[in-house]
């Protein structure tokens, strides 16, 4: 992370797209971070937290929420900070009402930038919400980038727009950009200031009628500024060309225009890249569009860009044709593939050099000659042995059972979860269909989705008396995202020791009467509690509690490292002579230690992969033929 630091003004690096951002930012002297980490935005607070440790000046926090996060970072702004909030499109969501309101009050003295991080194709998501037309309703201007370089040269300039024009100001990028790597050439890094002062100013921050309809007005006036911005800036980039066909793409979708254009011999196509989509300015639009018969619109998802150039050209008297969604699909990740096919319908007689629907079958013959690789919890997850305690709790009753965000949400790959759909969603629909439904209904939700969501869902449950099972699946961390820290890890944003907040307490407070705390691990009592919720009505919640063992094997090596070694270590093996092949390890319980091989003679037997395995030692109690042993070793 030290290579993000460096004060190498013109020195190129390799980083991250997501990396490119932080670089971005300390380059603008941004000195308040707040986050709650999600995929793909999840490696830019990431970074942020090992930065912190050099510049101890930035203020940083995991916030417990999006909304949480957005309003810290309004504070931070109002205070003077350069503020940096981030999070992926669906925590949008979740700090609207904060987005919505505190923009009219705009950032000033600081300035505040949002790095909202997209996922066309649903690679880590459950929805591929394109929240331009959310920005556009907000009135938060949109930057949006199309190269690592890019990221890090918008997000640098993004600080000082907001503060000169009072506003807002949004990186949208996807999980593409994200999540690749390129090169960036450094800049001098900026000053990082330490703490500011809050100055009130009720005429901006105090948001009642009069006032807020004051700020309203001046949130159109800055728009305004906005657009001339827009008009001198090189992030609205044009191509010249002589064609009377024109193109007008945006983000990751320019890289994949230059390369279709190419790949269609369409030389001469002049092309517009509004890297600010939002707020376009209107002449520039019309100049670019004003000699042309045709407009291709390529953008991924909604038609934001087609919709907003369709008003901008029909208010301003142009005529021409505008292909868009109608070639290309609103749905999924685009590629050069996609995009050829889209310019061949919308040009009548254009060619690819590429046999483009060769290739394709070539892909997908070669694709489908792979083996498939499931989903499934790693070795030694507790996940893993709270949901199979529970599927042997409920075998031959007729049960509803539902998933949730995050590691729990791979119950579903054991046919457990009837509904997935977004952070709280299993208790909050858990509970109308435990309303309408006499059926036991059992719901997970990880801890972190607890301290995100969770907590209201559980106390409408507890004042509508829902009869349904709430199990937090507790493993102290932020797995799915990369580990980081919750306000029951032990440890704050910054690594530093903090007394943990026990999600046991929290539910005992909001009146919840069946409580009870289980080392995930046990099996046999999960089984049992999981049973004992049948004869309860009303809310119950268990807490299936074991560390993530991702977490464990990495402290346990840094340790080792300083030469600190359990003296007494477990390892577990197979009897091929009790083993029955029942695949109750393999296939039920499905822990992916546990494999099957073949002796000189071609028998089949199972074993224990040691390289994977993680000594959890449930497998010992889910064999029913006790042909799982352990063996304890003396390390001296």
């Amino acid at each position: 992370m030290k290579r993000i630091m460096l004060d190498s003004p013109g020195k190129r690096i390799l980083v991250l797209g997501d990396e490119a951002i932080v670089r971005g930012a300390l380059e603008a002297g941004c000195n308040y971070v707040t986050t709650y980490p999600g995929a793909p935005a999840s490696e830019v607070a990431d970074a942020y937290a090992e930065v912190v440790k050099e510049i101890p000046e930035i203020y940083f926090e995991y916030s417990t929420n999006e909304a949480m996060a957005a309003g810290s970072a309004f504070g931070g702004a109002w205070s003077g900070a350069n503020a940096l909030v981030c999070f992926k499109m669906l925590g949008l969501n979740v700090a609207a009402d904060y987005m919505q309101c505190a923009t009219y009050g705009g950032t000033k003295p600081g300035a505040l930038v949002i790095a909202h991080a997209g996922d066309p194709g649903l690679i880590s998501s459950t929805n591929e919400a394109d929240n331009r037309d959310v920005f556009r309703h907000m009135g938060i201007p949109i930057f949006e980038p199309s190269s690592i370089q890019e990221l890090k040269d918008f997000t640098k300039e993004a600080f000082p727009v907001s503060k000169k024009n009072d506003i807002p100001i949004t990186i949208n990028f996807n999980t593409r950009i994200a999540h690749s790597m390129g090169d960036i050439e450094l800049g001098p890094l900026g000053v990082i200031e330490g703490k500011g002062k809050f100055k009130p100013d009720k005429t901006r921050f105090l948001l009642g009628a009069m006032i807020g309809l004051q700020n309203h007005k001046r949130l159109f006036k800055r728009h305004k500024k906005i657009k001339k911005y827009a008009a001198k800036s090189p992030f609205n980039k044009i191509i010249p060309g002589d064609s009377k066909i024109g193109v007008i793409a945006g983000g990751m979708s320019f890289g994949y225009a230059l390369e279709a254009l190419n790949a269609c011999d369409l030389n001469d196509v002049p092309i517009f890249r509004p890297g600010i989509q939002f707020p376009l300015d209107e002449e520039q639009v019309l100049n670019f569009c004003n000699d042309l018969e045709t407009v291709i619109v390529l953008e991924e998802m909604e038609p934001f860009l087609e919709n907003y150039i369709k008003q901008i050209a029909f208010d301003g008297g142009l005529k021409f044709k505008v292909f868009g969604k109608d070639v290309f699909p609103r749905v999924d990740e685009f590629s050069p593939d996609i995009v050829i096919k889209g310019i061949m319908k919308a040009v009548e007689g254009v060619k690819s050099r590429y046999d483009i629907d060769s290739i394709s079958k070539m892909h997908g013959k070669v694709r489908g000659s792979l083996v498939t690789r499931l989903p499934t919890f790693c070795a030694g997850c507790p996940h893993r042995a709270t949901a199979y305690a529970l599927r042997k709790a409920t075998e031959g009753k007729d049960v509803i059972i539902g998933a949730d965000i995050g590691c729990n949400a791979l119950v579903t790959t054991y046919g457990m979860g009837e509904w997935m759909v977004c952070m709280s969603s299993g208790l909050g629909i858990g509970q109308g269909i435990a309303h309408r439904d006499d059926r036991p209904v059992f719901t997970f939700m990880g801890d972190s989705t607890f301290f995100h969501t969770g907590m209201q869902a559980l106390l409408n449950a507890v004042y509508t008396q829902a009869n349904i099972t709430l199990i937090i699946m507790d493993n102290r961390w932020t797995s799915m995202t990369g580990h980081q820290p919750l306000p029951h890890s032990g440890v704050n944003s910054l690594g530093e020791p903090f007394d943990p907040i026990k999600i046991a307490d929290i539910c005992r407070a909001f009146g919840v009467k069946f409580i009870r705390v289980v080392d995930a691990y046990n099996i046999k009592t999960l089984e049992r509690v999981y049973r004992q919720t049948f004869n309860v009505k009303g809310p119950k919640v268990i807490i299936s509690s074991r560390e993530c063992n991702i977490q464990v094997d990495r402290r346990e090596k840094r340790e080792a490292a300083r030469g600190i070694i359990k003296p007494l270590q477990s390892y577990y093996r197979i009897i091929p002579e009790r083993c029955q092949q029942c695949d109750e390890c393999l296939l039920i319980f499905g822990c992916v230690a546990i494999r099957v091989g073949f002796d000189e003679n071609g028998e089949k037997y199972y074993y224990i992969e040691d390289a994977k395995c993680t000594n959890c030692g449930v497998c010992k109690d889910v064999c029913p033929n006790s042909a799982i042993v352990e063996a304890d070793i003396l390390i001296h």
